[in-house]
């Protein structure tokens, strides 16, 4: 069951940061949200700038469809398909088909040109903005500046992403919409989980004080091996997304939340929590 808008997207307008490790499931939240949302009724765009279409096609159809994205990826024209797995993928067509979605997902080259005439005030924006990383949307830069060190190249990166989240709240703010960026956390111990902190954003804690929002995944299987995928939710600023807990379907790239508390005798190894 689809919740309706004001359940799915608890957000204000501004920006709003999704942030965790590389590989631990932002994108897919993100494109999970993009869907739901147009689902529910919203405008939506979904702009992936290093994404290649094919990619998020299959995440789109795998998470309306429900069939396996492993499976989705080894499908040819002549694979022959199971009844139910048959079934599922004509009843996501149809459903596009007939509903006419209000998502618009543009990947590559069409997302970078997208976002620059977004960001020069060109456009009309979207009831809802996704962008899918916020490290990935090109800016303009000096070609003439050659750093002395990899401290001060870091340094130079981080103003710029400073103006970046600047230009994509007041833009959020203008048009009074919610705009939600991932953004990756630097992993300071690989071996296992760390607190989430503002400190780990790679584009720096004053890019992230630009935004309304920071909101940390923590996925326990993504540093051990656990009987079940949970995740967690841990807002760092603002308010955050709707739920608390989730488990993580791999297989469908899809994101289902659970109770307010996790399952008897499991505890979440992660940081501050949401209240």
């Amino acid at each position: 069951m689809n919740p309706d808008p004001g359940d799915l997207i608890h957000f204000t307008p501004g920006l709003h940061l999704l942030a965790g490790p590389p590989g631990i499931g932002t994108s897919s939240l993100a494109h999970q949200l993009a869907l739901e949302a147009a689902q529910a009724g919203l405008e939506t765009l979904y702009l992936a700038p290093e994404h290649a279409a094919a990619q998020t096609r299959l995440m789109h159809l795998a998470q309306l469809s429900g069939v396996p994205l492993n499976r989705l990826h080894q499908m040819t024209p002549t694979t022959p398909l199971d009844p139910d797995i048959r079934r599922r993928l004509s009843a996501a067509a149809e459903h596009l088909y007939n509903s006419g979605l209000p998502l618009r997902r543009l990947d590559g080259r069409q997302a970078k040109e997208a976002l620059q005439d977004l960001l020069g005030g060109r456009p009309r924006l979207p009831e809802l903005l996704l962008l899918d990383r916020l490290e990935d949307t090109p800016v303009s830069s000096d070609h003439t500046f050659q750093p002395s060190s990899i401290t001060e190249y870091q340094e130079r990166e981080r103003q710029r992403w400073t103006a970046l989240t600047a230009r994509l709240q007041t833009l959020a703010l203008q048009w009074a919409i919610p705009v939600i960026a991932t953004t990756r956390c630097e992993l300071k111990d690989a071996a296992g989980p760390q607190l989430a902190d503002l400190s780990a954003l790679r584009i720096g804690q004053q890019a992230a004080a630009e935004a309304t929002s920071v909101t940390f995944l923590h996925r326990e299987r993504y540093y051990q091996s656990t009987e079940r995928d949970l995740a967690e939710l841990i807002c760092l600023k603002g308010t955050g997304l709707l739920w608390n807990y989730a488990e993580f379907d791999p297989e469908c790239a899809t994101f289902r939340p659970q109770a307010t508390r996790l399952p008897h005798g499991q505890t979440p190894c992660s940081g501050r929590m949401k209240q």
